[in-house]
């Protein structure tokens, strides 16, 4: 884009734009995958407070440098800290890891509900902060 070789592009954020003119066309909220027998799997809407003392399986930034970056200052204001657990993305094993209660993930809607349901692992919107979403 900044060589000018596009006229119009689809980015997926967050993307630098400074610069440019943007316009948000979709966004799609995270949902949380997590162990059926957590407290939290009863719930329509979660925290990632409520998910406290559960480490979250992450993927290491080299996968996504600036989703990784956005999401980390979220992370960062949260109390307790959250811990993880570093896992290449979309493995179908971290499914089973979270079913055994090892752990939560952050997906997305679309890539999350059919698998979970395989591996009796429980799908629930985030409650986010709307100042600062993951």
């Amino acid at each position: 884009m900044r060589r000018q070789k596009f006229d119009f592009a689809l980015l997926g954020f967050p993307t630098d734009l400074a610069g440019f003119e943007k316009e948000t066309v979709h966004t799609v909220a995270l949902v949380v995958t997590l162990p059926s027998r957590h407290v939290g799997a009863r719930r329509k809407l979660v925290s990632l407070q409520d998910l406290a003392g559960l480490p979250l399986f992450w993927f290491k930034r080299p996968f996504n440098p600036p989703y990784f970056d956005h999401c980390a200052r979220v992370f960062d204001t949260l109390r307790p800290a959250l811990t993880f657990i570093n896992v290449p993305p979309g493995q179908l094993s971290t499914l089973d890891r979270i079913r055994q209660g090892e752990g939560f993930a952050l997906l997305t809607p679309m890539r999350n509900r059919a698998r979970a349901k395989r591996f009796a692992a429980v799908a629930r919107k985030v409650l986010s902060d709307r100042r600062a979403e993951p």
